[in-house]
């Protein structure tokens, strides 16, 4: 019986709870990588999977071995592809989830300049606001705001993005600049989903150090685009990060609302399921990305 393959296939379905991934993951067919499951359990004597329509959920059994064996033949694979990644080319497919503030302005330049590098390697950019499921979405890499709450997950800070309010140089001639964060309330206020606590307060730090303000914003939204384009067209003072608004802010379409204030800023976050499954092009990808995203302007490392 070939064990470590076997065992590969049994790892990566407890993993994914589908054969069928694994078998993609691991480029088999999935006729040899059923085959590889069957002889695992004729020769541990125990059925390993409770199989259903709904994908495959581990026995007892199956438990206990993922324990006992998980580890030890991801340490194995890991300086097995490293060696291999030292002489070779990587290749391969990089699953990547991002807010759209990071994606749209920033990662996808950092995507293509890897893959400047890696003609091999391609690369899955999936955006959204919301949290992801890594294993279901079969993510290798998450980008995100804040901390990950999936169990099995873990996480590399990368920085803090700044954020700060932002507005048009028409809405400020129009309605004048507030000067401070209590003169907020007489204006129209756009803000992200996650700008605001869940009783509408606006956490900022001023000269004299943290300040909250409640808001009663005229547009809530999950869009970047439509955030921006609530400034842009002097609709509103827009909460924003940095990042999001650097290049407004530098030809003038944009400018600063009450500058010595700055709204508390947020983790740029990098996660992964495992590092057992970092495989060469992710961790390569990871590397590669990690101190671009510190580079960027409103990113600073904390």
């Amino acid at each position: 019986m070939d064990v470590a393959n076997s065992l590969r296939v049994f790892v990566r379905t407890v993993e994914t709870g589908s054969l069928s991934q694994a078998a993609r993951d691991l480029g088999l067919a999935q006729p040899a990588a059923s085959k590889l499951l069957r002889k695992m359990e004729e020769h541990c004597g125990a059925s390993l999977f409770h199989r259903s329509r709904r994908g495959m959920a581990p026995t007892a059994a199956g438990r206990r071995l993922h324990s006992l064996c998980g580890d030890a033949l991801a340490t194995i694979d890991e300086a097995l592809a490293t060696v291999r990644a030292e002489g070779d080319e990587i290749s391969g497919n990089v699953r990547i989830h991002s807010p759209a503030c990071l994606g749209e302005r920033h990662l996808h330049r950092i995507a293509e300049s890897f893959r400047d590098r890696h003609r091999t390697v391609s690369v899955d950019l999936i955006l959204g606001n919301a949290g992801v499921d890594l294993a279901d979405e079969r993510i290798d890499l998450a980008f995100g705001l804040r901390r990950a709450t999936q169990a099995d997950v873990q996480e590399r800070r990368i920085g803090i993005a700044r954020r700060v309010l932002v507005a048009s140089p028409d809405y400020l001639a129009r309605r004048g600049a507030p000067g401070t964060p209590a003169e907020l309330t007489a204006h129209d206020v756009a803000v992200t989903d996650a700008s605001l606590s869940a009783d509408g307060g606006l956490s900022m730090i001023g000269p004299n150090g943290p300040e909250t303000v409640t808001l009663d914003p005229v547009l809530r939204t999950n869009s970047v685009q439509i955030l921006m384009g609530a400034a842009l067209s002097g609709r509103a003072i827009a909460t924003a990060q940095v990042l999001l608004v650097s290049d407004e802010l530098a030809d003038g379409r944009l400018v600063r609302v009450m500058p010595e204030h700055r709204v508390t800023p947020t983790d740029i976050r990098m996660s992964y399921l495992s590092k057992r499954f970092l495989r060469p092009a992710v961790r390569a990808f990871a590397d590669f990305a990690a101190p671009r995203i510190l580079a960027i302007e409103g990113v600073d490392r904390g």
